[in-house]
This record gives structure tokens, C-alpha cells and sequence, in this order.
């Protein structure tokens, strides 16, 4: 008996992607859009589709995630982001597992291929994380990791199985919104790097982290075979991990005030009158 599939996909302002996202997944049995306060067409492009929308005010990245499991109409839930593309062969894939009565304790691993300005580039994530992405799973048996905060992972209760097919990555962002995107990851991973180092990082790791970022990016995972975009594609992953540790930094080490110290400057009254 084929089980049938939730497909959740959480969503703030994404009209360019939501449509080719919800498409991909239209031989699911429901696709379950939980929107944070689109201002865009996201969830009029959605609704149009037939998928079923839900709003719901942020609640962190892992609170979203498990909140769309909650509304899902299934047990079985895939978790698909709006940028995200589910290839045929990911689907065809899809279907034969949950058509096989899978153990509800499984946890099924999709193969995620990134994409980076405009074309397919090496996963810089490493293999034993990359063994254990799972992307749908039965939630009476599962839930996300609540020590997750930012890049979530489910916890299971039995195996990993992997599927056939990739799950295409395909944002095609520009360097100004990767950088939004890179900041606003930041704000999240500071919380967490200051549960390691609670006075903030130190000037060592400051220094030292973003390089071996890149070096395993540009010389293990084999960006530099990319040219001049492989560069930049590592340049960028040292910077997001720079901006994190500068973050976490800051909030430990810099207080926030419009007014330079009196050592510098001395207001002096008004005298408009």
C-alpha cells in the first residue's frame, strides 16, 4: 500500500521559486506551504497550484520546521526548501519506498547537488553528514534535533536509507542577496558559538576558522577545478563562517551607542534659540 506524503516548505516572500518548488512535488499527496508573512505573491501563487497554506509567525528555524510537521495532513513528511527542486528520478524513488511498506522508524537520505552562480559545484558538507541528510521521515517516530537552532537534522529511532536521485539546489541568488542570506545565518550561529566559547571566540579561531573553511572547501572538495568560480564559491563559505564568528564577538565585546566617549567628543548645547 503506497503511504501517502506531506511535501512541507516553509516560505517568506518567495514568488520567483515557490511555483517551480510546489510543481516538482505535485505528485505528493499534499503540499503543505507554512508561511512567516509573505508580502509578495508567494501564497497566492501557492494557494493558485493547490497547495494548502498555513501562516504561522516565525519561530526560529527548528520551531518552523517542527510546526509544519504538526500541520501536516500524513505521518510521512518531506521537507523541501522553496529553492529546492525534486528531481523525476527523486520522485520516481519516492514513491517505490513508500509503495514497499517502509519501516516507520527509517529515515530516508536524498543526495542534494548545490548549485552556484548557474552551475552544479562539489557538496562542501562532509560525507558522514551528507550519509545522514535526511529529508522524509515518519514523525511519529522522528522529530527535528532540538539542539539544532540553523541547519536542522532529524533525529530517528531506526536506519538511514539512502534514495536514488538528486534533490537539485538551485537558488542562482546574487552576491548581495547570498550575503543577506549569509547574515542573517549568522545572527543564529553566533547564539551557538557562544555555548562553546561564552566570552566570545577567541582572535586564534577568528583568524584560523574562515581559512581552513576554505581551504577544505577550495582544495579537498575540489572547488579550485571551478576557476574563477570555485574561488569564489569558497571565498564566500570563509566569509559567512568570518561574519558568524565576528558576530558572536560583537555580542560579547561591543555595546551599542550613538555617542562617541566625552575622550572624543563633547556635545555641545543647543543654541538655535
Amino acid at each position: 500500500m503506497q503511504q501517502p506524503l506531506t511535501v512541507a516548505i516553509l516560505t517568506k516572500n518567495e514568488e520567483v521559486l515557490i511555483e517551480r518548488a510546489i510543481r516538482s512535488a505535485s505528485w505528493a499527496e499534499e503540499v503543505l506551504i507554512v508561511d512567516s508573512g509573505s508580502t509578495d505573491k508567494t501564497c497566492e501563487i501557492a494557494t493558485r497550484l493547490g497547495a494548502r497554506v498555513v501562516q504561522q509567525p516565525w519561530l526560529g528555524w527548528r520551531g518552523q520546521h517542527q510546526r509544519a510537521v504538526e500541520l501536516a495532513q500524513h505521518d510521512w513528511v518531506m521537507k523541501v526548501d522553496a529553492d529546492e527542486v525534486i528531481s523525476k528520478e527523486l520522485a520516481a524513488s519516492i514513491r517505490q519506498v513508500l509503495g514497499s511498506d517502509p519501516d516507520p522508524r527509517d529515515g530516508f537520505v536524498v543526495r542534494r547537488v548545490d548549485e552556484f552562480m548557474g552551475r552544479i559545484v562539489p557538496s562542501s558538507v562532509r560525507r558522514r553528514h551528507r550519509d545522514a541528510f535526511v529529508r522524509i521521515f515518519n514523525r511519529r517516530f522522528s522529530v527535528w534535533d532540538p539542539d539544532k537552532a540553523i541547519h536542522e537534522k532529524v533525529k530517528i529511532t531506526g536506519q538511514f536509507r539512502k534514495l536514488s536521485g538528486p534533490l537539485l539546489h538551485w537558488r542562482n541568488a546574487s552576491f548581495s542577496r547570498m550575503l543577506e542570506t549569509y547574515s542573517a545565518n549568522a545572527d543564529v550561529e553566533a547564539k551557538a558559538i557562544l555555548k562553546d566559547h561564552p566570552n566570545g571566540p577567541p582572535l586564534l579561531l577568528i583568524a584560523t576558522r574562515p581559512l581552513l573553511r576554505f581551504g577544505w572547501s577550495y582544495v579537498i572538495c575540489g572547488n579550485w577545478r571551478y576557476g574563477t568560480r570555485g574561488f569564489l564559491r569558497s571565498s564566500m563559505q570563509a566569509l559567512g563562517q568570518f561574519i558568524s564568528l565576528a558576530k558572536a564577538w560583537e555580542k560579547r565585546h561591543v555595546v551599542a551607542d550613538s555617542q562617541p566617549s566625552v575622550e572624543f567628543y563633547q556635545p555641545t548645547g543647543d543654541r538655535s534659540g
